[in-house]
């Protein structure tokens, strides 16, 4: 998946996890010393720091899948484009925790096993999420050149590292109410997050590089069949 990385992938990589590794770092002392009072540096905030970082990422990575759709005419890249599109909204506008509520409040969810009722809600409104996404990409997988189709089932990988944190890690978040302990939590989650989004954008850089080099290899060829 990562093989034969560009050394400026391999900077870009170093410099994402750098980032997101601080960003953790800020959190903890935030809220375990005195270091700041500066609500931004919690991981939790909305529109603090680290969530603003995030934001940047998912919109590049959208925007970098919308350019490979654009030059290859390919639906695949097309959808997927699409669901980080989307996964910007969602993160933006905390549609799984409004929508989970709602859906919790209409099917009178109680709460179970150390997890709330919301929680229920949005484990629901991300199935049903997913199950649209996985139907795009069925529908459009067939038509996919070959490095498409091998660059879904690579994200797919990625984007399950992605969810053990934003669903899994909240759902340990929900059942683990140690006041103590909720800081550590946090930074599993939303610092998991931050991590898994930084190797999916190095990803995506890389398919760039290639499709990149690929191009020009395409050019060339053309050049030296007209010169010959």
């Amino acid at each position: 998946m990562f093989s034969r990385m560009s050394d400026l992938a391999k900077l870009l990589l170093g410099a994402l996890l750098i980032t997101d590794f601080s960003f953790i770092a800020l959190h903890l002392l935030f809220r375990y010393t005195y270091f700041s009072t500066d609500i931004g540096l919690a991981l939790e905030v909305d529109r603090g720091f680290s969530e603003i970082f995030q934001y940047l990422k998912e919109f590049w990575i959208a925007l970098a899948l919308g350019f490979l759709a654009l030059r290859y005419r390919s639906w695949l890249y097309g959808v997927l484009a699409t669901l980080f599109f989307y996964i910007l909204l969602d993160d933006a506008a905390k549609l799984h925790e409004k929508s989970g509520a709602v859906i919790s409040q209409r099917f009178a969810f109680s709460d179970l096993w150390g997890l709330q009722a919301q929680d229920f809600g949005e484990l629901l409104f991300y199935s049903g999420v997913m199950l649209v996404f996985a139907g795009l990409i069925a529908l459009a997988y067939p038509t996919g050149q070959t490095a498409a189709k091998r660059t879904v089932r690579q994200l797919i990988v990625l984007l399950g590292l992605f969810a053990c944190f934003a669903i899994g890690a909240d759902l340990l978040h929900s059942a683990i109410r140690i006041p103590v302990l909720d800081p550590l939590l946090i930074a599993l989650e939303d610092g998991g997050e931050l991590i898994a989004m930084s190797i999916i954008a190095t990803y995506i850089f890389v398919r760039l590089e290639q499709a990149s080099r690929t191009h020009l290899s395409i050019e060339m060829h053309k050049t030296d069949s007209v010169n010959s």
